[in-house]
């Protein structure tokens, strides 16, 4: 086999083995643009952490820690999934990278489906997870070879072992 084709079968291979199944369903392809619809977003963001609180409700750990600077930090992945100028891997791709630097830890990423609201499958990696320190953005976005907008919510969570610090702002 070609070096080039095998490189991509791993590549692959490893993405998939990273961020998991979700997401997968949709074309890796840029889109067409999306109107941005804040109420829209905040509706799918909304319908995201109460899925996600209630299910961990069930289990032996905390309630989701979402840090409100970093929520907004990571917004432009999903404006830019929501323009057309990404796709659901570049999504991704970008998210670990920003994840790695903003948490400073190892993070797990995840694209999930948001269409079905609170009813959208969770990983059982995020929901089992003994804290969950997160951050996540909302997007609607249309991948080119689809006719419908689709929903999406780009997770990105710290490591099992991120410890929570908070710090008093640096003096200006």
């Amino acid at each position: 086999m070609p070096r080039a084709p095998r490189f991509a079968q791993i590549s692959t291979l490893t993405c998939f083995a990273v961020f998991g199944c979700a997401g997968a369903h949709w074309p890796n392809e840029p889109g067409v643009a999306v109107p941005l619809s804040t109420a829209d977003n905040a509706r799918a963001s909304d319908a995201f952490i109460e899925a996600l609180t209630a299910r961990r409700a069930g289990q032996a750990v905390a309630r989701p820690i979402v840090i409100p600077s970093l929520q907004r930090a990571l917004s432009p992945v999903g404006q830019k999934l929501q323009a057309g100028v990404a796709t659901v891997a570049d999504a991704q791709q970008a998210s670990e990278r920003w994840g790695r630097a903003a948490f400073r830890s190892e993070v797990e990423v995840w694209v999930l489906d948001c269409a079905a609201g609170r009813e959208m499958d969770l990983p059982s990696a995020l929901v089992n997870r003994p804290t969950a320190v997160l951050a996540y953005a909302a997007a609607h976005f249309r991948p080119r070879s689809l006719s419908s907008d689709q929903c999406a919510i780009v997770v990105v969570a710290a490591s099992s072992s991120y410890n929570v610090v908070q710090r008093p702002p640096a003096p200006m």
